[in-house]
């Protein structure tokens, strides 16, 4: 049977570092409570991702291995998106934020060349945002965006129906 970190195991995760943390600065990093910390954290042990040593936790030692091997696979990766963007979008939906929209619309050859622009001008910005990379998860901005054919998307689905 697959396994899947879920929403919260990857955010605790990607708030340690091979440098042992306390609770208390893993709830300033993350914004979390430490009672669902600690929750993720025996769970995180559990599946060897993560050591914990009196009251301060750590990465194991393999995990860079481990993530690429296990947890980076293609199917793991789209598990992830799915999972962050569909609580992302009932977050909006349930909070009013209306900071997430999907459009069906045809675009022009045109429009779909400047679109790709646009998209490359956001992969620019998101490269020169990596590069900040210490500040605390919490503070830390999802950013989702992309474009499909219609039908592409319903064939893909009609597949796996049938499949």
């Amino acid at each position: 049977m697959e396994h899947y970190l879920n929403t919260f195991e990857r955010f605790i995760l990607e708030s340690l570092s091979l440098i042992p943390t306390s609770l208390d600065k893993l709830e300033a990093q993350t914004g979390v409570k430490q009672n669902i910390i600690r929750k993720v954290l025996k769970t995180l042990c559990d599946k060897k991702l993560a050591t914990n040593t009196e009251q301060y936790f750590a990465l194991d030692e393999n995990i860079q291995m481990q993530l690429a091997e296990k947890y980076c696979k293609k199917r793991h990766r789209i598990h992830e998106i799915v999972d962050i963007v569909g609580q992302a979008i009932e977050a909006n939906q349930m909070q009013s934020l209306g900071n997430f929209r999907l459009k069906k619309v045809f675009l022009s050859k045109q429009q779909l060349i400047g679109m790709k622009g646009l998209f490359a001008s956001l992969e620019s910005l998101i490269r020169q945002a990596e590069d900040q990379q210490d500040v605390a998860t919490k503070d830390k901005t999802l950013i989702y965006f992309g474009y499909s054919n219609y039908s592409d998307v319903i064939n893909f689905q009609t597949q796996k129906d049938i499949l």
